[in-house]
This record gives C-alpha cells, sequence and structure tokens, in this order.
C-alpha cells in the first residue's frame, strides 16, 4: 500500500474546479509510455486511490463550510442577545 501511495503523490495533484468543488487529477504516468502500457494493477489501485482521496476531500471540505455557517449562525445570535 505505501508503494501505490507513493505512486499516487508522485502522478496526481488537487485541482480546483470552480463552485468550491476540488478533485484529484492524474498528472502523470507511473511508467513511461501511453495508459494502455502501464501495469493494470498499480493502474486500478491508482484510480481507486483517486476516488478515494476525491470523496476524503469533499468530506473535509463539506465539513469546513458547515461549521462556517454554524459560527456564522452563532455570531448573529449573539448579537441579537
Amino acid at each position: 500500500m505505501q508503494e501505490a501511495l507513493h505512486w499516487f503523490a508522485l502522478t496526481h495533484q488537487q485541482v480546483a474546479t470552480g463552485f468550491g468543488a476540488i478533485h484529484w487529477m492524474r498528472t502523470g504516468l507511473p511508467a513511461a509510455g501511453g495508459v494502455g502500457d502501464q501495469d493494470a494493477r498499480l493502474f486500478e489501485t491508482l484510480e481507486f486511490l483517486r476516488g478515494l482521496h476525491d470523496r476524503l476531500t469533499q468530506e473535509a471540505l463539506d465539513r469546513h463550510q458547515r461549521k462556517a455557517a454554524l459560527d456564522r449562525w452563532r455570531r448573529t445570535r449573539k448579537r441579537r442577545t
């Protein structure tokens, strides 16, 4: 698994897509050649990790936005009292 995570770090980067969305994009391949020339198992693992990282990143962003909204609401309530 450590090797797959290492390859993921070398071949992917975060990209902002607008409207506050962020996803991971493949920016390189682990070996020379095209997609068809890659080790199938490693390539499948990297795609799985990309999907997992996308979900985890989006969940963290959602949590942050919910917390910010709650903090704003609390500040408004304090001002009213």
